[in-house]
């Protein structure tokens, strides 16, 4: 009878180990979020060979570290918030054959695998807009700036046409190349405990 009966006081134990190691992992876990006005996203595209720079006024992020280091990201960009200073390119930005702000309001970029590289942290991810999804892979850096703030900033280039932003007699290249840069420097602020 005491044969058997010694593996229920081990499996308890085992058990509450378990439990113990997964509650102190989350508890380990901080949540990091920030985005506009604050942050800046900004953009600059190539039209006629000269830089023309512009912005996006709503994004959210979110920054999850475990023990310090930067674990998930993800992004989410209101893409009705493109504005390049101009009342007629903005409206022009979000119509279908840019943003298609009405269908597709936003934009949104997850990386679930965050790690540590030569001049910062690489983030493997996917972005998806207006229904296309396709990986996104960058160079970031993560700055502490007190005790439950952060910095992010960084540059990434996007291949606008693998999106289908400019559509029509907007998809040639000799107006406005492909090639897009989103500049971001992201002030965040740890939620929680």
């Amino acid at each position: 009878m005491t044969s058997v009966g010694r593996p229920i006081p081990r499996l308890r134990t085992l058990l509450c180990v378990v439990l113990l190691a997964a509650f102190c992992g989350q508890a380990r876990a901080a949540v990091w979020v920030g985005g506009g006005p604050q942050g800046r996203l900004g953009v600059i595209l190539h039209y006629q060979g000269s830089a023309e720079h512009g912005r996006f006024t709503r994004f959210r992020v979110r920054l999850v570290t475990r023990h310090g280091a930067p674990e998930t990201l993800r992004v989410v960009v209101k893409t009705a918030s493109f504005t390049l200073a101009s009342a007629l390119l903005d409206s022009a930005a979000r119509g279908r054959a840019w943003f298609d702000a009405r269908r597709d309001p936003e934009a949104v970029y997850t990386a679930e695998h965050l790690r540590a590289v030569p001049g910062g942290v690489q983030a493997d991810g996917v972005l998806e807009l207006k229904g296309i999804a396709h990986p996104l892979d960058f160079v970031m850096h993560v700055a502490q700036a007190g005790p439950r703030a952060l910095v992010l900033r960084g540059r990434v280039v996007v291949s606008r046409l693998r999106y289908r932003i400019g559509t029509g007699a907007w998809s040639k290249t000799d107006l406005i190349g492909n090639r897009v840069d989103l500049v971001f420097r992201v002030p965040l602020t740890r939620v929680g405990h």
